[in-house]
C-alpha cells in the first residue's frame, strides 16, 4: 500500500476524525531497537502495518511521517461531492476540504483547491434554513444549508484547530537555522560599506538600516522554499525576530526621548558583545517591551481621550447647506468608486447625493470634487449634512462614534509599537510636501 492508497482507505473508512489515527498517520514514532506498537501502528524491522477495524495492511514503503500534508494526491469526482471533475491536490488542502466542506454539506459548496477563507461563511448565511425547512424543488434543496449541517461545519473547523499540536510550521528546517554562511557574507558587508561611507558608517542610521535590509534579503534567499514563509515567518517574525536571532541586533533605540540608536552588530546567535555600551543596548532591548507596554498604552490612552473631548461637542445640522464649492478632488476608477457612495459631489455646480453603487459606478473615468468635513463652511462645532456622509447625517449627535475609530487606531498602534517596530528608508520628495 503507498501512501495514495492510505490517505483512500483513511477517508474510506473516516478515520481523519480519530485523532489517534491523525497522530499516527501524521506523527514521528518513538522507536525501542527498531520496533513500535502503539495498537494503530505496528513497525518491526521496518516493515510498516496500518491497522483498522477493517484489518491490517502492510505498507509498501518506509517513511515518517506515514502521510504528509505537502504530498499531492488525486481525488476522484465519483468519489467526492464537492467535486465536478478530477482534481490533483495536495494532501493538507485535501483533509481541510473534506473536513469543513465535503462532510458537513454533501455536495451543497463545490471543493475550494487553495486557501479557504471567511468567505465561504457568506455563502453559508446567505442560505442557511431551518431543519425544518421545505425546499420548494429539488434545485433548491440542493443549496439551502440547514441548521445542523452548519453545527457540523463548527464542530469539524474547531476539531481542525486541536491539530496544531501535530502540524508545526514554524518548526521547519530552515526556520529554525541561519542563513548559510551569514556571519562571512555580514564580515563582508560591513567591509564594504565602511569602505564606502567610512569608518563612522554605522554611527548613521540610515546605514544601519541599509545593513539591516541586505541581511534580510540574503535570509528571504534562504527561505524563499520554506513552506512557512509568508505564513508563520512574515511580519514580525521575519522583519524582528529572525533579524536579531540570526543576522543583527542592528539599531537598538534609547530609552530616551532623543531619538538615538545604538548600533549592535551582533546578533544573537553570535553571543553577548563584550563591550559594555554595546552589552547595555542589547539589554535594555530585552527590556524595553515591558517598559513600552507600560508607556505607550498609556499615551494611546491619553491621546484618544484628548481626540473624544475635542470633537464631543460636534453635530450635523440637518436640512442645512453651508454653500461652500470646496471639497476633496477624486478621478473615480475602478478602485475607488465604491468611496463616493452614499457621499455628496460638486458635479457642473450642483450638488448631487451618490445614493447607490450603480450611480457610484456612472462617475467612473470622471474628476469630481466631494464635499467633506474637512471644507465645510459651517460656524461652530457644526458640520451640515451635505457635507458628512449620508449615513452619518442620519445620526445627528454620532460624530463621536466615528470618531472614536480614529481613536481605536491609535490605541492600536500604540499597543502595537512594542511588538513590531521594524526600520526602514524613506525617500523624501520635498516638492511635494512643500509644495
Amino acid at each position: 500500500m503507498n501512501p495514495n492508497d492510505l490517505f483512500k482507505l483513511v477517508l474510506k473508512e473516516k478515520l481523519l476524525n480519530k485523532i489517534d489515527y491523525v497522530m499516527a498517520l501524521f506523527t514521528i514514532p518513538y522507536m525501542e531497537d527498531n520496533k513500535y506498537d502503539s495498537g494503530i501502528l505496528k513497525i518491526e524491522n521496518k516493515i510498516v502495518t496500518f491497522v483498522t477495524d477493517s484489518g491490517s495492511y502492510k505498507l509498501d514503503y518506509y517513511r515518517f511521517p506515514l502521510l504528509d500534508y505537502l504530498d499531492n494526491t488525486l481525488l476522484n469526482k465519483d468519489e467526492w461531492k464537492s467535486l465536478s471533475e478530477d482534481i490533483e491536490t495536495s494532501l493538507g488542502i485535501a483533509i481541510t476540504n473534506y473536513l469543513i466542506i465535503e462532510k458537513p454539506f454533501k455536495g451543497k459548496i463545490p471543493f475550494i483547491d487553495g486557501k479557504i477563507t471567511s468567505s465561504i461563511e457568506d455563502i453559508i448565511a446567505e442560505r442557511l434554513v431551518s431543519d425544518n425547512y421545505i425546499p420548494k424543488d429539488e434545485a433548491d434543496d440542493k443549496i439551502k444549508i440547514r441548521v445542523k449541517e452548519l453545527i457540523e461545519y463548527v464542530d469539524n473547523c474547531e476539531y481542525l484547530k486541536t491539530w496544531n499540536r501535530y502540524f508545526v510550521q514554524a518548526a521547519s528546517e530552515r526556520t529554525m537555522l541561519p542563513p548559510e554562511g551569514i556571519t562571512e557574507k555580514k564580515k563582508q558587508i560591513v567591509k564594504d560599506m565602511i569602505k564606502e561611507f567610512g569608518e563612522n558608517a554605522f554611527k548613521d542610521q540610515v546605514n544601519v538600516v541599509k545593513l539591516e535590509e541586505k541581511l534580510k534579503e540574503i535570509d528571504k534567499e534562504w527561505l524563499k522554499d520554506d513552506p512557512t514563509l509568508g505564513i508563520v515567518t512574515s511580519g514580525k517574525v521575519l522583519n524582528n525576530s529572525r533579524k536579531e536571532l540570526f543576522l543583527t541586533m542592528g539599531g537598538i533605540p534609547a530609552f530616551d526621548d532623543e531619538g538615538e540608536l545604538s548600533f549592535v552588530l551582533n546578533s544573537l546567535l553570535e553571543g553577548w558583545p563584550s563591550d559594555p555600551d554595546t552589552l547595555t543596548a542589547m539589554f535594555n532591548s530585552l527590556r524595553a517591551g515591558s517598559l513600552s507596554r507600560a508607556l505607550d498604552t498609556q499615551y494611546g490612552g491619553l491621546f484618544a481621550k484628548i481626540i473624544l473631548r475635542a470633537i464631543g461637542n460636534y453635530t450635523v445640522k440637518l436640512n442645512v447647506d453651508c454653500g461652500t464649492k470646496l471639497g476633496w478632488s477624486i478621478k473615480v476608477d475602478d478602485t475607488n468608486f465604491k468611496s463616493i457612495k452614499f457621499r455628496h459631489i460638486i458635479d457642473a455646480d450642483k450638488t448631487i447625493l451618490i445614493d447607490s453603487e450603480e450611480m457610484a459606478k456612472g462617475y467612473i473615468g470622471k474628476s469630481i470634487l466631494v464635499r467633506s468635513p474637512e471644507t465645510c463652511a459651517l460656524e461652530g462645532e457644526n458640520y451640515c449634512q451635505y457635507c458628512v456622509s449620508k449615513l452619518l447625517s442620519e445620526n445627528p449627535d454620532g460624530i463621536k462614534n466615528d470618531v472614536t475609530e480614529v481613536t481605536s487606531i491609535v490605541m492600536y498602534e500604540s499597543m502595537k509599537k512594542m511588538h513590531n517596530t521594524t526600520k526602514s528608508i524613506t525617500r523624501l520628495n520635498k516638492k511635494e510636501i512643500f509644495s
